[in-house]
């Protein structure tokens, strides 16, 4: 196990960037314009429950131009899809096409249109990050992987100042016994003797607050004695420090590992 002090400062480092760094983890430019252009406010907010089993919206009268039965979403949709298969593509509405597919686990849809909206605009952040995320739904974590070196490279050759201040990019997206969760990897480490691989954010419930969190960590002590990776779950009221890798492990492996410790937690 890890000294004391590590312990404490990982409390306040992963809440920190839990809850005080949100807009930077999500990548979003905070904006929500009509027209098919971006919306990325909501790009990267999870819904709280899985949205197959929400009940269906009520109809929406046809002068608005939308079809009876259908929402004002369904509408956009098809507006969406018709630009993005336009010629020349149009990327915002592919990216959000793929948003309205990607909300409704239509996931290999969505991943397609991110790849229209990537294609058609290369050095994109977050189309590149949609593609890791669609991946990762998909079970192709390798693939995800891959793709990962695309957004880093984005990264660190953009002179978009959002971009340039991320610190951490969301690459996947899921429920967990009903919870909200969102997993980000780090870009860059906010201190080199102790930093975050991967965090899942667990959502307490109501869309607002982050309940707990469960994390690959790595600190200067793991590395010198030789377990460099350790799998840490952190709550307001404490810490807690769990299996241990000799090498960073895939994250399809460790996603399943995640995915059972908060459940773990869940059921407590």
């Amino acid at each position: 196990m890890r000294r004391g002090h590590w312990l404490l400062w990982g409390c306040l480092l992963v809440f920190s960037a839990a809850c005080g760094d949100k807009g930077k983890a999500e990548g979003g430019d905070g904006s929500d314009e009509k027209g098919g252009k971006k919306r990325r406010d909501k790009s990267d907010k999870q819904e709280l429950t899985d949205p197959s089993v929400k009940p269906p919206s009520p109809p929406t009268a046809t002068p608005t131009g939308t079809p009876v039965g259908g929402t004002q979403e369904d509408a956009d949709f098809e507006r969406w899809s018709q630009k993005a298969k336009g010629s020349p593509p149009d990327p915002d509405a592919a990216y959000n096409a793929g948003q309205y597919l990607y909300n409704r686990k239509r996931f290999e849809e969505a991943l397609a249109m991110w790849r229209v909206a990537k294609a058609a605009t290369p050095d994109d952040f977050d189309a590149a990050k949609k593609i890791v995320q669609a991946l990762n739904a998909l079970g192709r974590h390798d693939e995800a992987a891959r793709e990962l070196g695309e957004v880093r490279r984005i990264f660190q050759t953009s002179t978009d100042e959002r971009v340039k201040k991320q610190s951490n990019v969301v690459i996947d997206q899921l429920v967990v016994a009903g919870r909200a969760v969102m997993v980000l990897e780090m870009l860059v480490p906010n201190d080199p003797t102790l930093h975050y691989h991967w965090t899942a954010r667990v959502d307490d419930g109501s869309g607002k607050k982050v309940a707990f969190t469960v994390q690959l960590e790595s600190s200067a002590y793991g590395r010198e004695s030789g377990m460099p990776f350790l799998t840490g779950v952190t709550r307001p009221a404490g810490h807690a420090s769990f299996e241990g890798y000799k090498a960073l492990p895939p994250y399809g492996e460790w996603r399943a590992t995640a995915t059972k410790r908060i459940e773990a937690e869940l059921g407590k």
